[in-house]
């Protein structure tokens, strides 16, 4: 990779760090003969968001992908939110050139990538397919392991956060001059 495309995939890695999101969704996919058989889909997805259409932008024109316009609000901002995803044939590709800089998110994009090397989605699309053949019972399983550990992952945790007290260090220090210990 040429030092250009270092810088790209490392800005990209950092977005993807701070503002972006790697998920893996289920859905259901109703049988065409049957209606009343259900198959689950397990889906891939990477996208970035901002309010920044600049940003979108360069993402799309840098990676190819599609830009799209949020639903939800962020806050109390009215403003508008915008979100970048790549199509789902350059996720796989994207992840790997992507984890030498992922710093907070490495474990979800190793996990993406695992994903990607099994589920033929990941190179087709929305297809719920391999090769012709739904996927196997087993084939679920394991995609279905991916999606509870992507959601593990994913879940927004307060980590190492202790309350601390100001302690006095005697009956004598005003309460505004207490010194905090941990």
């Amino acid at each position: 990779m040429n030092k250009n495309n270092l810088k790209k995939y490392a800005y990209l890695a950092g977005l993807i760090d701070g503002d972006g999101c790697i998920v893996i969704s289920k859905s259901y996919s109703l049988s065409r003969k049957n209606p009343l058989i259900k198959y689950d889909r397990y889906i891939m997805k990477i996208e970035v968001s901002s309010s920044d259409t600049r940003m979108i932008n360069y993402l799309v024109g840098a990676f190819g992908g599609r830009f799209g316009m949020c639903s939800r609000k962020q806050g109390l901002s009215s403003e508008p939110n915008f979100f970048w995803a790549p199509f789902a044939k350059q996720n796989k590709e994207i992840l790997k050139k992507i984890l030498p800089f992922i710093q907070l998110k490495r474990e979800q994009v190793e996990l993406a990538i695992r994903f990607c090397e099994i589920h033929k989605g990941c190179e087709w699309g929305f297809k719920t397919v391999n090769n012709g053949k739904r996927y196997t019972e087993e084939d679920n399983k394991k995609f279905g392991q991916f999606w509870l550990r992507m959601q593990e992952l994913n879940q927004t945790k307060i980590r190492d956060i202790s309350i601390v007290q100001p302690q006095r260090l005697s009956k004598k220090t005003a309460e505004a001059d207490a010194i905090v210990q941990s």
